[in-house]
């Protein structure tokens, strides 16, 4: 019975046959003529399961054995045995469709990646075998695995929910590549699972923004990891901060900060956005009932000094970053954002959005009116940086709530 087994270096070919009875005669009384004795060989043939249905070349998709010499005619008996589209492991009872002599032949066995004995060889074997009178007595053959060596080809950055199949490298000990195809190999997710979802046939599908290590094994040769990388789409869900949960101190101008109340990186790691102002941080304000438009909290300026501030001299400054990397910059395609709900009418709010390279790309003008929102947009991710003044004054200058922006994206 041959053998092929995805996990082990080599695989066991055991064949074992059906009973045929071979028959001799003679004539009555004259002289005899001797017959070489024939018969059909047959063979159980196991194959190894894959990881799924394909068409096309791929690892063991067929085998051909040649007992050399083996015909009455001297010629060589060649099977050519095709694969099933079944992807799971089975076994077949092979009987060659030609008589063979009995005897002692050289055969050999080879496995191609494709069908009809097409493709790369992925496993072979030689040895000299002794036919039996019942066609079986090639008894166990082992099989030497081609591939060697297996990597997995790095497909570059998923982006938001795409769904991709992955794809590997074989090659043999002479490092040249083996033509295989997709359901030869074995996935499997080492981490990551909160990024990226992958299945046994290597199907992978981005989740989350973050990272993800995979490998693949194919005929027991098994790759060393890879960390793939997953970012956020540009297109998905905004995400809203409404400063609800942090500790703050009151909304009048020049009332100290409390370290508690001063924000900056705090959701860099998380969300890749950082606010800052003159002191580097700007500060959670409590405002009246009522005068939040999602009540209590919202953020305002801060002096070099750290107190509250409101207006042009201590502007409020938003970046972005990418949260797996926050050294590296990050663009968003759109941000907004809305005024406590004071209004200073003849006044206005400017939001100017810069990009990586600090030019400016878009710039809102929106009168201080009730509950005023300032939104600034770009037709790709290219926002880097919003630079948001408001309107002055001492308890009725602006403070911002609802900070609204589309997924973060690095920047390559």
């Amino acid at each position: 019975m041959f053998s092929v087994f995805k996990r082990t270096l080599s695989s066991a070919t055991m064949l074992s046959g059906l009973l045929f009875l071979a028959g001799c005669g003679g004539g009555d009384g004259g002289s005899v003529t001797p017959v070489t004795p024939q018969t059909n060989v047959t063979f159980g043939l196991t194959w190894g399961a894959r990881s799924r249905a394909i068409a096309g070349p791929s690892s063991a998709l067929s085998v051909r054995v040649v007992l050399s010499g083996a015909l009455q005619n001297g010629g060589d008996l060649v099977l050519p045995i095709n694969r099933q589209a079944d992807p799971a492991g089975y076994t077949q009872q092979v009987t060659a469709p030609q008589s063979s002599k009995v005897g002692t032949f050289p055969m050999s066995v080879a496995f191609y990646s494709g069908a009809d004995g097409t493709g790369d060889i992925v496993a072979s074997a030689e040895t000299s075998v002794t036919i039996l009178n019942d066609g079986t007595g090639i008894g166990n053959v082992t099989t030497e695995n081609r591939v060697q060596t297996v990597q997995v080809v790095s497909p570059g950055a998923f982006v938001g929910t795409e769904t991709r199949q992955l794809q590997f490298l074989a090659k043999d000990d002479n490092d040249a590549i083996i033509a295989l195809s997709p359901g030869s190999a074995t996935w499997t997710l080492v981490e990551g699972s909160d990024h990226l979802s992958l299945t046994a046939d290597g199907i992978a599908t981005g989740k989350t923004s973050g990272y993800a290590t995979v490998r693949v094994s194919v005929d027991g040769a098994t790759s060393a990891p890879l960390r793939l990388e997953v970012d956020n789409d540009p297109d998905g869900a905004p995400t809203t901060l409404n400063f609800d949960d942090l500790p703050s101190v009151s909304h009048f101008a020049g009332t100290e900060i409390t370290d508690e109340a001063k924000l900056s990186d705090r959701y860099l790691n998380t969300l890749g956005i950082v606010f800052s102002s003159t002191p580097g941080y700007v500060s959670v304000t409590n405002l009246p009932q009522g005068d939040a438009p999602s009540s209590p909290n919202g953020i305002s300026g801060a002096t070099a000094d750290g107190r509250v501030a409101h207006g042009q001299a201590d502007p409020i400054v938003i970046s972005f970053f990418d949260p797996k990397n926050p050294t590296e910059k990050a663009v968003v395609k759109s941000f907004s954002c809305a005024k406590d709900n004071d209004g200073i009418a003849s006044q206005n709010i400017v939001a100017t959005a810069y990009d990586v390279n600090g030019e400016v790309i878009a710039v809102s003008t929106t009168p201080d009116t009730l509950g005023a929102i300032v939104s600034v947009s770009s037709t790709v991710p290219a926002i880097h940086r919003i630079v948001l003044i408001g309107s002055v004054g001492d308890h009725n200058g602006i403070s911002f709530d609802d900070i609204a922006f589309t997924p973060v994206v690095p920047v390559r």
